[in-house]
């Protein structure tokens, strides 16, 4: 089994971090505090637990829909196409039903041709993933499922799971030792390049499962920076916690902690900018002043 690190997934650029590589393929992250290191290894397969071999395919949702092989990036075709795949891919490894593709795709009175429609798109999508494909055979990735279609993926081929992954292994360490758990929040984080599928909007935003990952985004933005402040590292996930504002701009449990993150580092007056920021924000837009949590912690 070949392993890798996260940084080959897009990981955290600090530059108190050190990586290096291993006789046999592993990849170490070194994370160096004021009192000593603490080393992480990373260990991600290239095969999925399928059985699928995903060399060179890469899926990515945290931003713009990209496929990519061998790093090229390849032609998703027509919106509805792209979208059909965005949908598929957040529910990977599940079968996702022609009713659900058809609502998504005509919300209130689809055509009549409708199904051929969507065959024709899934018959598109199999053959840019599997290129030599024979006609009409399923393939290994996009497979049929009695009334339903199911796509095969996981956390080395889809970024969205790669992120599930990583935070999952973060919450499990964050109790007993934030320093080991800060970096892979941090690289959980870090592929972040915009709202899920960005750009599909008009055909994704008034799904539920789409505001369910930004959320997760949001949570995992939240619980990164107390493990950073724990741990006196507040730059790690300042960044991502200055998105997770952006995107949840009246949620104060986030303001509360971009106020206390840049506190933490002895910069005060930056705290205490934001907080007035805050406050005059507040009050136009909603008539009101910070909660106590936040007005009280810078």
């Amino acid at each position: 089994m070949r392993r890798t690190s996260a940084r080959a997934a897009g990981a955290w650029r600090d530059p108190s971090f050190d990586r290096s590589g291993a006789a046999d393929g592993r990849h170490s992250v070194e994370w160096h505090t004021g009192t000593g290191r603490a080393q992480l290894w990373l260990l991600i397969s290239t095969r999925s637990s399928s059985g699928v071999d995903e060399r060179g395919l890469r899926f990515a949702l945290l931003g713009s829909l990209r496929v990519s092989r061998g790093g090229e990036d390849l032609d998703l075709g027509p919106r509805q196409q792209q979208a059909v795949l965005a949908l598929l891919l957040v529910h990977a490894n599940r079968p996702v039903t022609y009713d659900e593709l058809v609502a998504m795709l005509w919300p209130t009175e689809p055509p009549a041709s409708a199904t051929n429609i969507l065959h024709r798109y899934v018959s598109s999508l199999r053959r840019l993933m599997e290129p030599d494909l024979p006609p009409r055979a399923s393939g290994s990735w996009l497979l049929r499922q009695g009334g339903a279609y199911r796509l095969r993926a996981d956390a080395r081929t889809l970024d969205l799971l790669r992120f599930r992954e990583l935070s999952d292994r973060a919450r499990g360490r964050s109790g007993e030792d934030p320093r080991t758990a800060l970096p892979l929040y941090a690289a959980a984080l870090e592929p972040w390049a915009g709202p899920v599928a960005a750009g599909l909007e008009p055909l994704l935003g008034a799904l539920p499962v789409f505001a369910g990952i930004a959320e997760e985004f949001s949570s995992a933005a939240l619980e990164a920076a107390d493990a950073a402040l724990s741990v006196g590292k507040a730059r790690a996930v300042l960044a991502a916690l200055r998105t997770a504002a952006e995107r949840n701009p009246w949620d104060e449990r986030i303001r509360a902690r971009l106020l206390l993150l840049p506190a933490a580092e002895g910069k005060q007056a930056e705290a205490v900018s934001g907080y007035r920021d805050l406050r005059r924000r507040l009050a136009e837009d909603l008539g009101r002043q910070p909660g106590c949590r936040a007005a009280h912690r810078p």
